[in-house]
């Protein structure tokens, strides 16, 4: 339709998060003329609070490679990851790493959307999406500050999604319960020269409790203080579980002389990849937690990132058949190597969370956490 006001777009963005931005990137390098034709809604101004864990992968920056990304952010390279499983008795592996960091998420999120405003792509921060409808024509889009109209609507607003929740309701469907539920706790370091730089994930404390998750203990530097994030994640939670999942995070922290007095659990939700998920609709799309991440461990920066480059492709293609029913997405993204390494990590998940088969599934861990492993 092209852009003839300030309330009128071919491509609305929902979510200024990695997913978000990789699409808008994505889309301004795929085609340029995009870049005065779309613009990103951010319902909160960054740096903006957003709990995780911090960590980089080596997936995480090639992605960022794919986009043309230099992040020029603090952030602390790991040396070693101590990965424990439990199965038929205690085990811990111990193992050098290349290319795995630790970042203060607000950091990397504010700087990612620098990166945008850089190429001069719009983002209006402080508006989000509060509803929309569509027709065979457009999506009329409606925030607290104005309507705008556009041709395609990018649902990247996160695990707890509008855009996802009206496309389920809009089919009469009820949302996948494949929701995971996240506690984190930052501590303080006082003498920095006592943090070992290690990466520790713990499958034990939590798999003989009955809990299909993981805990994790990363160190991170944040405007020169040295803090622990440590933090729990349960890929099948219930109401019950919900006091367990604090008491295992407690003895997790306890073990390493850290005492909930030193600061206080953070919590949040995720959204896993499962692929009987809806992921578009008539001139929508889902990207990131909106659409599913890492389904095995939850990590989310680098396949929101890789969601970026499908679904600008997906959009690319649209406006060249003049076709914007997105009944393919699904199919492209399944293809897509992005969707591949989600079925990859489901694969597994099934196999470590769902049918106890963690001695099935430690040489994949381990050939996940250290292609080099050494011990």
């Amino acid at each position: 339709m092209g852009r003839s006001s300030d309330t009128e777009y071919d491509v609305i963005v929902a979510g200024s998060g990695p997913a978000g931005i990789s699409t808008a990137i994505h889309l301004t390098k795929l085609l340029p003329s995009m870049k005065n034709r779309l613009i990103v809604l951010e319902k909160e101004t960054h740096p903006r609070k957003k709990i995780c864990g911090g960590g980089v992968s080596a997936y995480a920056d090639y992605w960022l490679q794919r986009l043309g990304i230099k992040m020029m952010i603090p952030s602390l390279a790991l040396k070693t990851t101590r990965l424990a499983i439990d199965h038929d008795g205690y085990v811990e592996y111990c193992f050098d790493v290349d290319g795995f960091r630790t970042v203060k998420r607000e950091e990397f999120d504010e700087a990612l959307l620098k990166s945008a405003l850089d190429m001069d792509i719009v983002v209006a921060q402080d508006e989000a999406v509060v509803s929309f409808s569509d027709s065979d024509e457009e999506i009329v889009v409606q925030t607290p500050k104005r309507s705008l109209t556009t041709s395609i609507l990018v649902g990247a607003d996160g695990a707890q999604s509008i855009i996802r929740r009206q496309l389920y309701k809009n089919a009469g469907m009820r949302g996948a319960r494949n929701i995971a539920r996240t506690l984190r706790f930052m501590t303080p370091v006082d003498n920095p020269n006592t943090v070992e730089l290690e990466a520790i994930i713990d499958f034990s404390c939590t798999f003989r409790n009955g809990v299909r998750g993981y805990a994790w203990s990363f160190p991170v530097t944040i405007q020169g203080q040295a803090w622990i994030n440590t933090g729990i994640c349960d890929f099948h939670p219930s109401q019950k579980q919900r006091s367990l999942l604090k008491k295992i995070l407690a003895e997790f922290l306890a073990a390493r002389d850290i005492s909930l007095d030193q600061g206080r659990i953070e919590g949040c939700q995720l959204r896993w990849f499962h692929p009987e998920s809806i992921f578009s609709a008539n001139r929508v799309l889902l990207v990131g937690d909106a659409a599913g991440i890492d389904p095995l461990l939850g990590e989310g920066i680098p396949f929101s990132l890789g969601y970026g480059h499908v679904a600008a492709n997906s959009i690319i293609q649209a406006f060249k058949s003049k076709d914007f029913s997105f009944t393919t997405y699904k199919e492209q993204l399944l293809e897509h190597e992005l969707g591949q390494e989600l079925m990859n990590r489901l694969h597994w998940a099934d196999k470590l969370y769902r049918s106890s088969g963690t001695k099935n599934a430690k040489d994949f861990l381990l050939s996940l956490f250290a292609p080099n492993k050494n011990g």
